[in-house]
């Protein structure tokens, strides 16, 4: 889901005016899709909802620092949370969940047809290696844009 560009902003302005109520709506919009972007990095659901949550407490610590330059707010939290990520990783040292069939599991079909769910899971073994093959940079852009609808 996209939120208008022109909304999230007066939002931020707000939340950085002081008005809580402006930044809890921004977390309602923004959460959900956040939360889908960083599943997809990592392996539990726990982990994920904790990055969010983390995500979204160093957005509204450091929400003085941002500046309308163009840019929707949305690519300042995205760009937290990727650092979010990346710190988890260090601290960690988990495989990221590309190189896991979690991913599997994440876009699993609930099919009662076992010889569909052998095909669909085969489908999705052969899309996750054809993933494997693309450069860091594409696979972000392919999460972004699945995952978060960006």
């Amino acid at each position: 889901m996209q939120h208008d560009k022109q909304s999230l902003i007066e939002l931020v302005t707000r939340a950085q005016d002081g008005d809580q109520t402006a930044f809890d709506e921004l977390y309602e919009q923004l959460y959900q899709p956040l939360f889908r972007y960083i599943a997809a990095k990592v392996r539990t659901t726990e982990d994920a909802e904790d990055l969010t949550q983390q995500s979204f407490l160093k957005f509204y610590k450091n929400l003085s620092r941002w500046q309308d330059r163009g840019y929707s707010p949305t690519a300042y939290l995205y760009k937290i949370a990727s650092s979010v990520v990346i710190d988890y990783y260090r601290a960690t040292r988990n495989r990221p969940i590309g190189d896991s069939e979690d991913v599997l599991l994440a876009i699993a079909d609930t099919s009662q047809d076992q010889h569909q769910d052998v095909l669909i899971h085969e489908q999705k073994q052969h899309l996750l290696n054809q993933l494997h093959k693309l450069s860091e940079l594409d696979q972000e852009v392919l999460r972004l844009r699945i995952f978060v609808g960006l």
